[in-house]
């Protein structure tokens, strides 16, 4: 029974970890990509101000 207990409760740790851990990836994916898009609206205003 207890060993039973210590699976089921390794089982939610490990669901709960790759949960955290997919949900960072898709924070950091976020991340790079508003950083990209930050980035082309800055250049785009800077060549048409150049412009």
């Amino acid at each position: 029974c207890l060993r039973d207990l210590w699976f089921y409760a390794a089982l939610v740790t490990s669901e709960l970890l790759r949960h955290n851990h997919i949900r960072s990836i898709e924070n950091h994916r976020r991340h790079q990509f508003l950083g990209v898009l930050r980035s082309t609206l800055s250049s785009r205003t800077h060549i048409t101000l150049q412009a």
